[in-house]
């Protein structure tokens, strides 16, 4: 899947009615005129991968380079640029041209559909390209490699409206969190250690460096709450709690995270 502006495609059809429109009163050189118009053409159809239509434009591309070899000939010898104009023959062999072509570039858009996101309670743009700007200051480069990815994921699969599947790369991602968080107080192994007996630890120690019993009350809320429901198959999550899960598990990793840097100064 690749995000793509629909401007990107309301623009093209722009340029379409443009060129269509050519006459002998069209500018050839001048900022916004039919060279630049014919640029921008056939940039938009690489940037949107219209590769039939861009296979159909051939003879279109060789009046470009015509056309083009003769603005710069004109131009090099002295000529005004605001008053080069388009010839009768051009005009009409342009707008044929494209003409011709909007019936192949009307038939290959047919088969593209945009999905379009709807608003959430955090930045779309945020949650599928950006998460780490949702996270406290540099604490998204101080997560695991694993909660990194997960938390990326879990944006997308928001922006996107799958929130079960949200869900479970939130918990995931601070469960990796929550066993980095362990070990600034244990330097016993933590494989096969389940969330509960991870939480259950940092309850219980009483000697030495002591955890945040608020970090701890919240990662134990988030096990009974949230981790272990979601653990069942009957568990399906609407759009919101999703987004209640991510506002949570956000607050808890910022929480973490500022701590074990904290320890490690």
């Amino acid at each position: 899947m690749i995000s793509k502006s629909i401007f990107d495609y309301i623009f093209l059809g722009t340029i379409i009615r443009f060129l269509q429109d050519a006459t002998i009163e069209s500018p050839v050189i001048t900022e916004g005129g039919i060279l630049v118009n014919l640029r921008w053409f056939f940039a938009s159809l690489d940037s949107l991968n219209l590769h039939v239509t861009k296979r159909a434009a051939m003879e279109l591309e060789t009046f470009k380079n015509e056309l083009e070899k003769k603005s710069d000939i004109y131009l090099k010898n002295g000529g005004v640029a605001s008053i080069f104009k388009l010839t009768q023959d051009e005009a009409k062999q342009i707008s044929k041209l494209v003409t011709d072509l909007r019936n192949t570039f009307e038939a290959e858009t047919q088969g593209i559909f945009a999905y379009v996101t709807t608003d959430k309670r955090y930045d779309v743009k945020k949650l599928s390209e950006n998460i780490s700007s949702l996270l406290a200051p540099s604490t998204f480069n101080s997560l695991p490699e694993i909660s990194q990815y997960d938390f990326a994921e879990a944006g997308k699969c928001i922006v996107y409206e799958r929130p079960t599947a949200a869900s479970f790369h939130i918990l995931r991602a601070t469960e990796a969190v929550l066993k980095l968080y362990y070990k600034n107080f244990f330097r016993v192994s933590i494989i096969n250690k389940t969330w509960g007996q991870l939480t259950n630890d940092l309850t219980n120690k009483n000697h030495g460096k002591i955890p945040n019993k608020i970090i701890v009350n919240h990662l134990d809320n988030i096990r009974s709450s949230f981790r272990n429901p979601t653990q069942h198959p009957e568990k399906i999550y609407d759009i919101n709690e999703c987004q209640d899960l991510l506002g949570v598990c956000i607050d808890v990793v910022n929480r973490m995270i500022k701590e074990i840097n904290k320890k490690t100064t």
